[in-house]
């Protein structure tokens, strides 16, 4: 009676139906989980080779850096230099003008020069 109760509530070909869709449903559902999976992983595999590149592009800017800190400090000592030789230069060509402006000395006259020889 229970039983003749309960294949009259569940007809076979909904019951079946049914099951036949939830599974095709579980299998569908499985399938993209695993897809989804396997795109994370390889997403997360790009992410850390994408942080390594940038952890060596870092590393090799900041080499770069320093060697044009380095050569900018070169270029400024150099200029300094420079700049140092170039007052010299314009403080000898000074001295020069001034010397070549003065008039020529006037002849200077020295006293008689006397030789004495030794008595023999």
């Amino acid at each position: 009676m229970l039983k003749d109760k309960l294949q009259s509530m569940v007809k076979p070909n909904i019951f079946w139906s049914s099951i036949i869709i939830l599974v095709a449903l579980c299998v569908c559902l499985y399938v993209l989980e695993e897809k989804e999976k396997t795109l994370r992983i390889n997403a997360e595999q790009q992410l850390s080779r994408t942080t390594a590149a940038k952890n060596v592009l870092e590393l090799n800017l900041a080499k770069a850096n320093k060697e044009i800190a380095a050569r900018d400090e070169q270029i400024k000592l150099g200029l300094d230099k420079l700049e140092a030789a170039i007052k010299e230069k314009e403080a000898l060509e000074g001295k020069v003008k001034e010397m070549t402006a003065q008039p020529p000395t006037p002849n200077v006259e020295l006293q008689k020069i006397v030789v004495k020889t030794p008595p023999q």
